[in-house]
This record gives C-alpha cells, structure tokens and sequence, in this order.
C-alpha cells in the first residue's frame, strides 16, 4: 500500500484536526493489529463493543462522565491498548443494578 495515497500529506491537516487524526490512526493501528491476531482461517467477528460515545448516548451521560466512571471502575468497561471499550451486557448488567438499588431505597 502506498502510504502518500492512504493518508494526507501531514503538512496539510489543519491543527485544530490533528488531535481527531490521531485518534482514527490509533484505532485504524489497533484494527490493524487485532487482522494481525486473527488466524486466516477463522472469519473475522464483530466485537460488538460499544464506545464511550455511544454509551453516553445511551445512559445520557456526558462522553467525560463516561470515562470518568470508567477509569475508577464505577463502570465496566475494557482495555485494548490505549483504548477503552464497553460491552453492552456488561452496561446492562451494571444499569439493571442501579435500577434495582434506586427501587429498594424508595
């Protein structure tokens, strides 16, 4: 693969969207790895993980909240690399606890 042709020349991208870049590179890097992993016979599969943005959308919570939470362990979530990712039964397991928690104290 031609690098010139599946990136823009870095003296292009404006500041403001470097950090942005970044981020995509390093998933596009970690999806990368994951291909490396995968043995050729077996069919790659869906993860299924959910971001912390879409957990945010989910539980309307903010994004920081999110990781927040995340990082003290108050929610589930997983390391891959520097990346951190939820698995939605886990979230509804942890929402489904929070909810039963509420009901007792009312």
């Amino acid at each position: 693969m031609n690098a010139s042709k599946a990136f823009p020349d870095p003296a292009t991208v404006p500041a403001a969207e470097i950090p942005a870049t970044i981020g995509r590179l390093e998933e596009f890097k970690a999806a990368l790895y994951s291909h490396l992993a995968t043995p050729a016979s077996v069919a790659p599969v869906s993860t299924g993980l959910l971001t912390a943005e879409e957990v945010a959308k989910r539980l309307a919570m903010t994004e920081a909240r999110i990781y927040e939470m995340a990082r003290t362990g108050e929610l589930p979530s997983i390391l891959i690399g520097r990346l951190r990712r939820f698995e939605p039964e886990a979230i509804a397991k942890w929402l489904a606890t929070r909810r039963s928690a509420i009901g007792k104290e009312g």
